[in-house]
C-alpha cells in the first residue's frame, strides 16, 4: 500500500511542471473551479523565497505525517531534500525566481530554503497546524504533541 501511494505521489510530482505552464491549461468542464488549476501552478509556488520556504514546510509536514517520521534529524533532512527538489524542478523548467539563478546560487538557495523551512516549523502557531496535519495522516506522536500544545 505504501509503495502504491509513493508511486502516485511521484506521478503527481511529474504532473506539476506540465500543469504549471501558465495559461495553457484551460478547464474543459466549466463547472470545475479554476482555483484547482491555480493551486497547481508551480510558478506561484516559486515566486519568492518566502513562498519556497512555506511550500517546503508544507510538503515536509505532509511527508513526515505520511511516512510517520519520528526522529528530529530525519524530519529536518526531509525538509532540506524537499526544498532541493523544488529548487531543481524550478531551475530545470525555468520556473519562478529560481529559473533565473545560476546552478550554484540555486543550490545555495535550496540550502537556505531548507534551513528556513526547518525554522518556520518552530513557530508555535504554525507548529500546531502542522502537527494537526500530521495527526490527520495517522502520526500518533504528532497527535500527542498537539495535545501537549493545547495544554
Amino acid at each position: 500500500m505504501k509503495r502504491l501511494l509513493f508511486i502516485l505521489i511521484g506521478l503527481v510530482f511529474l504532473m506539476i511542471p506540465v500543469l504549471s505552464q501558465g495559461d495553457s491549461i484551460v478547464p474543459v468542464d466549466p463547472t470545475l473551479p479554476v482555483d484547482v488549476f491555480d493551486a497547481l501552478n508551480l510558478q506561484k509556488w516559486l515566486l519568492t523565497f518566502a513562498a519556497l520556504v512555506g511550500v517546503s514546510t508544507f510538503f515536509t509536514t505532509f511527508l513526515n505525517g505520511l511516512f510517520k517520521v519520528e526522529k528530529s534529524l530525519i524530519r529536518k533532512l526531509i525538509g532540506w531534500v524537499v526544498c532541493v527538489i523544488l529548487v531543481v524542478i524550478g531551475k530545470l523548467f525555468t520556473i519562478g525566481f529560481v529559473g533565473e539563478l545560476t546552478w550554484l546560487m540555486a543550490f545555495i538557495t535550496a540550502a537556505l530554503g531548507g534551513l528556513g523551512a526547518n525554522g518556520l516549523f518552530d513557530v508555535p502557531g504554525l507548529q500546531a497546524l502542522l502537527y494537526l496535519i500530521e495527526s490527520l495522516l495517522g502520526n500518533i506522536k504528532a497527535r500527542k504533541k498537539l495535545e501537549e500544545l493545547r495544554t
